[in-house]
């Protein structure tokens, strides 16, 4: 995924195929084969579920809210 980011490739297919054809980053990360995309698109279902809340959580902490409780009311009002 890291390679990706740095190498400017957004699609999980694309970052397949390029690993594929970069023998010397997987000589020096030590892959014997190359993961699919599906198996990057796990990878980052499990970053999004565990990384993101814990940044989330750090934000909120960070921010320190004074309220307490917040909602947003979704009711649809008619206009006159």
């Amino acid at each position: 995924m890291i390679y990706g980011v740095n190498n400017s490739i957004f699609s999980l297919r694309e970052l397949e195929y390029k690993i594929k054809q970069d023998i010397v980053f997987q000589k020096i990360i030590g892959l014997k084969e190359v993961p699919d995309h599906s198996t990057f698109s796990l990878r980052a279902i499990a970053l999004e579920k565990y990384v993101y809340y814990g940044i989330y959580a750090m934000l909120i902490e960070l921010i320190n809210p004074s309220t307490r409780i917040c909602a947003i009311d979704g009711t649809a009002l008619r206009s006159s």
